[in-house]
């Protein structure tokens, strides 16, 4: 059985998993939500939950096994973060310890002895996967943002980058200019009568980039963010922001405590705007319509939507959306879309009229993370991004750099993995999204890594071993020291 405040705390993440899923509620399903827990609501299994929030949560066969697969995920995190009650009865007593020998117990506690991690994981069964558990506790640092040396390069696909550069096209400026050369020429072969010719002056294509970020190792905004410097690195007017599902404050390097909508439409004006995320808060949950304070929105005349959530699923809330913005694929195909139309005067293209690639990257089919895990992810990767993915379930949580340095492990001699458009195909698991992987997907994935890539096993033991030995720890008793 379960409490209420497990209970809430279990809907908290339930709600915020299935919204970054594209699985969004309506008001009248929140309503029958809220009718639920009553007080004493929470005295039931967490499996007899599940069945009792299948039918309000989805509204097909397909919805439902997807929302099967969020819950026991969830589950999982919850149940991990519920501490279990000691076992006095394998507990020794503090008083048949001598003071001195309990001092050098503790300490040796807190200072694990990482000397021997090789020899020991050599000699550890194949039965017994090299997994590290990550911890749980809630004193800050919460995370270990550590460094993993220098940063690794992320190459663009084929004619990205030349792609990337046509964005630097030039536009049309507004209003007419009199051109007084022209003029000149023309009232000279007129006699004197006056002929005057206007102009419509050209400016520098301006683009405004905004980054839904999901968590503080959200591997997409990562990929966009990599992105926005290579465009700056082209000479490309671009500015990016990140925002966390509402777009009302947005931040970056020079607005940390943030910055209003109403601002940046002052600020770009002219820009064109490109948004990254579902968009799902943009809708008014009580209409399912466009919120009332999404139209400033309308201020930029150009404006496209990179989406994440796969057309397969699309329903009435990209419609609404559709309305506001031009909805694309959050892939490479829509980048050369882009770049194709800079200097346009707009980016709107019926859905049928985009290219090819473009429709392609839209419609490809959603993940089902559900067990068995490496079966499903086969049907979408191939074997060298799958052993990518699998050197990455090693450790516990999914850092960036972490993730860059593991691709470059996994790359076979002919090619490298770590590009653009892989690391766009990467965070369409939710898992690079959220930052973390399930443990019981992180153990299919390393059983997977020691039958199948032996090798690679080999090479990413010695680089987490080394990279730790090379930081310095966090304080002890904070959740980052957990994680070390």
């Amino acid at each position: 059985m379960i409490d209420d405040v497990v209970l809430h705390r279990l809907l908290a993440l339930l709600l915020h998993s299935l919204e970054s899923e594209g699985l969004r509620l309506g008001t009248d399903r929140h309503l029958r939500l809220q009718r639920l827990l009553t007080p004493g609501a929470g005295n039931r299994t967490l499996m007899q939950w599940r069945s009792r929030l299948t039918p309000l949560l989805a509204t097909s066969p397909r919805e439902q096994e997807r929302v099967y697969a969020i819950f026991d995920h969830c589950a999982v995190e919850i149940e991990q973060s519920i501490e279990a009650p000691p076992d006095k009865m394998n507990m020794p007593e503090a008083a048949t310890l001598p003071e001195d020998e309990f001092k050098k117990k503790e300490d040796e506690e807190q200072e694990p002895d990482l000397s021997n991690l090789n020899s020991k994981a050599e000699t550890l069964p194949a039965r017994f996967p090299l997994v590290a558990e990550l911890e749980r506790s809630t004193k800050p640092p919460l995370s270990w943002s550590f460094r993993v040396g220098e940063e690794v390069s992320v190459d663009l696909d084929g004619d990205l980058s030349a792609a990337l550069a046509r964005l630097r096209q030039r536009e049309q400026g507004e209003g007419s200019r009199l051109d007084i050369p022209t003029t000149i020429r023309s009232t000279i072969k007129m006699g004197g009568l006056p002929v005057f010719r206007y102009r419509t002056p050209t400016r520098p294509t301006e683009y405004l980039l905004l980054v839904d970020h999901h968590s503080l190792h959200d591997h997409r905004a990562r990929a966009f963010d990599n992105l926005y410097r290579i465009l700056r690195a082209k000479e490309v007017l671009v500015e990016r922001f990140f925002y966390d599902g509402d777009l009302r404050l947005c931040r970056n390097e020079t607005w940390p405590a943030g910055i209003s909508l109403e601002e940046l439409r002052y600020r770009y004006h002219s820009a064109r705007l490109v948004a990254v995320g579902s968009g799902y808060r943009l809708l008014d949950p009580a209409t399912g319509k466009l919120a009332n304070w999404a139209r400033i929105l309308r201020g930029w005349p150009r404006r496209v939507l990179l989406t994440p959530v796969s057309r397969y699923v699309w329903g009435q809330w990209e419609t609404q959306l559709n309305e506001l913005f031009t909805l694309l694929p959050a892939a490479v195909p829509s980048l050369q879309f882009l770049a194709d139309a800079a200097g346009s005067e707009s980016f709107d293209a019926d859905y049928a009229a985009l290219p090819q690639a473009v429709r392609a990257a839209a419609e490809v089919e959603p993940l089902d993370l559900r067990a068995p895990f490496v079966p499903r992810l086969r049907e979408h990767f191939d074997r060298d991004m799958l052993a990518w993915i699998a050197a990455c379930a090693v450790y516990p949580a999914l850092h960036y750099g972490l993730t860059l340095r593991l691709g470059i492990l996994a790359s076979p001699p002919e090619h490298s993995l770590v590009t653009t458009s892989r690391l766009l195909a990467l965070s369409r698991i939710s898992w690079f999204v959220q930052g973390r992987i399930p443990p019981e997907a992180r153990r299919e994935l390393v059983e997977y890594l020691e039958r199948r890539h032996p090798d690679l096993r080999r090479k990413v033991l010695p680089e987490l071993r080394n990279l730790f030995e090379q930081l310095a720890p966090p304080p002890p008793g904070s959740a980052a020291r957990a994680e070390y």
